[in-house]
């Protein structure tokens, strides 16, 4: 259970560091949107996050990736804690992806399910 709990903190950690990487990166490339809401009261915690760009971006490594989309949530409260990430674009090799993530932990137990898809 320990161990299941950790692995969904650390989806929710990776969920918002990649889309804060994906709006750093994209962010002087063309048309971007980015919205972002937190909330913490004595209940929990939650945030949530969107990203939609348009254009192409560097990633350091002279790769190009193209347009790209990813949304977010995580909540946690008295009762267990959760997180989903759903993202799609092009990859540096112009490989359409999709990707989904649920992460959910609780005192009955936790799990994780993620999809990935890559043409």
């Amino acid at each position: 259970m320990r161990n299941l709990a950790k692995s969904a903190v650390l989806g929710t950690i990776m969920v918002s560091a990649l889309m804060g990487a994906a709006g750093a990166a994209s962010a002087d490339t063309g048309p971007v949107y980015a919205q972002h809401s937190a909330t913490a009261n004595g209940d929990g915690a939650s945030s949530s996050g969107v990203l939609s760009s348009a254009g192409s971006y560097g990633d350091g490594r002279g790769d190009a990736a193209g347009p790209s989309y990813a949304a977010g949530w995580q909540a946690a409260g008295a009762d267990g804690a959760a997180s989903a990430f759903t993202g799609s674009g092009f990859n540096g090799a112009g490989q359409a992806y999709y990707v989904h993530g649920l992460q959910i932990a609780g005192p009955a137990g936790a799990s994780t399910s993620w999809t990935l898809t890559k043409s």
